[in-house]
Order: C-alpha cells, then sequence, then structure tokens
C-alpha cells in the first residue's frame, strides 16, 4: 500500500523491510511485520502467515525480555492448484524453492508424512482440506490464536536450528 511505500519502514521496492528469518523491522527494532506487506522474498499467501505468525509472537516476546531472537521463519508457503473436479495438488516450499511438503515422505511430518503427497487419494483429501477444513481452521481457530498451520492446533517450535 502506498502508506507503507511513504514511510520509513519502507525498503526501495515498497515492502516493510524485515528480516526475513526474525521478521523483525531492519530499520527499528522495536517493529515486526508479517504477511503480504513484508520484504520476504516468498509467496504472500495464508499459509504464508500461518507459519510467520508463531515466529513473530516468539521473537516478539523475546525483545520485550531483553534477550535474542531465536525464532526463524524459513519461507513456508503453501498454494493449493486445482488440477480436476474435487482434485488438488500441494505445492509447498520455502526459501529459495526448497521442498517443504506436509505430507512427503522426505519433508513431511510424522504421521502425515506416512499419506504420500501423490496419488488419486491425496488429490481428493487435498481438495477436502482446502474446500472444507482450511477455511474452518482459518475462521474458527487461526483468527483466535489456536491454529498452526501445518501443525495444527499444536504450537510449533519455531527456534533456529
Amino acid at each position: 500500500p502506498d502508506f507503507i511505500k511513504a514511510s520509513q519502514l519502507a525498503d526501495k521496492q515498497g515492502w516493510v523491510a524485515v528480516d526475513q528469518a526474525t521478521l523483525q523491522s531492519t530499520k527499528f527494532d522495536n517493529v515486526f511485520a508479517l504477511g503480504d506487506c513484508i520484504s520476504t522474498p516468498n509467496s504472500k499467501t495464508a499459509a504464508a502467515i500461518t507459519s510467520q505468525a508463531p515466529v513473530l509472537v516468539h521473537n516478539l516476546m523475546k525483545f520485550v525480555e531483553g534477550k535474542p531472537l531465536d525464532g526463524a521463519y524459513k519461507g513456508y508457503s503453501s498454494c493449493p492448484i486445482l488440477i480436476g473436479k474435487n482434485k488438488v495438488m500441494l505445492a509447498e516450499f520455502g526459501y529459495g524453492g526448497k521442498l517443504m511438503e506436509t505430507f512427503s515422505a522426505e519433508t513431511g511430518k510424522f504421521p502425515l508424512s506416512l499419506l504420500g503427497q501423490e496419488g488419486a487419494l491425496q488429490e481428493r483429501l487435498f481438495y477436502f482440506l482446502k474446500r472444507t477444513v482450511l477455511p474452518f481452521a482459518y475462521w474458527n481457530m487461526w483468527v483466535k490464536g489456536r491454529w498452526y498451520g501445518t501443525n495444527g492446533p499444536f504450537k510449533p517450535d519455531v527456534t533456529k536450528k
């Protein structure tokens, strides 16, 4: 937005300039930001924000306590892509295009990693998630601080590793 572009918070491209891991402003130590307005090199999606929010809260609390910021956002984003009637493919990735697939045997989280990322069953399940589960989770849990994206209702460990 123009008001950000015109502010001292903005970088040359008009984004709120933040450290891509901590989400702290690179211009003002007492400012943190997330979402579609920040300078991180990732897709601006609701899935990205669900991964950014716990990092921002964690680091903001550390800042208030006068402790080092040890939370890190890894660029996670997800784009559910309709590939047919009632079929969705999940494209999940982090900074630099690194695959961060929730259901993949290689990058997923147990027990979801057992399901896998490919196949007719998965395409239908991902459609159900996009159509039913994710809107419910967003409106009834995430906006109330009780949904953590790929971790569901379980608060993630956001510390740098």
